[in-house]
């Protein structure tokens, strides 16, 4: 009897014949090389106008906060968080980043940014104790570490037993001491937003021309405002300041 009832068991779950069919004709679209992120994003690309009009990402919180990110800015964030990554904490490919961080957006922004820089990431539950963070960061040789203020004081007691950890990066709203303030990190010194005008009067020589005329305005996606000079004049500057209406934001 208890062979009749497993056979008639099983026989439910037999697949229909179309099911099989529609797996056996079925090809997944897989990247041709999960280890290069620009092959991925090529394999994956949306024709221009077919995207839907949901967002990339939608979190909120008990506190009433909300975030929204179109896929153009989860890629222009992500790639402040790659620069942070290879510039301040000069990680290069291969290298390995542990993330023990709540549901917040900044943990979306690690994954991307690690695909992007090529390093690995490896991801912790924020239940870990001191014991369980020393274990990981001891065995996986990690160069940086990316938590809260939650978990900062446990790191901060085995990192002198981690030699190869040179770089702790804290997701917080208080600057914390040995730490870099991610938030502060992916935030612009000159602050500006699209209804901004940004005229830097700096010689396009100077490296400050680079940053104050094209990456950080256009990033903020401010407008840049120059003006033909061949030498600095400050009665000309000083005109076309009058003229605009005083609009602009100068830098010299």
């Amino acid at each position: 009897m208890q062979t009749l009832l497993r056979a008639r068991y099983f026989q439910c779950l037999t697949i229909p014949g179309s099911v099989r069919a529609l797996h056996k004709d079925y090809r997944p679209g897989i990247p041709q090389n999960f280890s290069n992120y620009e092959s991925m994003k090529q394999d994956f690309k949306l024709e221009a106008g077919k995207r839907p009009s949901n967002p990339a990402f939608w979190w909120i919180n008990g506190n009433g906060e909300e975030v929204r990110w179109s896929f153009e800015d989860l890629g222009s964030l992500s790639r402040k968080f790659a620069n942070i990554l290879t510039e301040a904490c000069a990680l290069q490919r291969g290298d390995r980043v542990i993330v023990i961080l709540p549901r917040i957006p900044e943990w979306w922004l690690a994954n991307i940014a690690c695909m992007r820089t090529g390093t690995v990431l490896i991801p912790g539950t924020t239940q870990l104790t001191q014991k369980d963070i020393l274990y990981r960061l001891q065995s996986s040789k990690a160069k940086c570490i990316i938590t809260n203020e939650v978990l900062a004081p446990a790191v901060d007691a085995v990192a002198s037993e981690c030699e190869n950890l040179h770089s702790k990066l804290i997701v917080s709203q208080k600057p914390r001491e040995g730490w870099e303030n991610l938030k502060e990190m992916m935030k612009f010194w000159l602050d500006l937003t699209p209804s901004d005008v940004m005229w830097n009067t700096s010689d396009t020589g100077w490296a400050k021309s680079a940053w104050s005329s094209v990456f950080s305005p256009w990033i903020q996606g401010a407008c840049v405002f120059a003006h033909y000079l061949p030498r600095f004049e400050p009665t000309s500057i000083l005109q076309v300041r009058q003229s605009t209406g005083g609009q602009l934001l100068e830098m010299h």
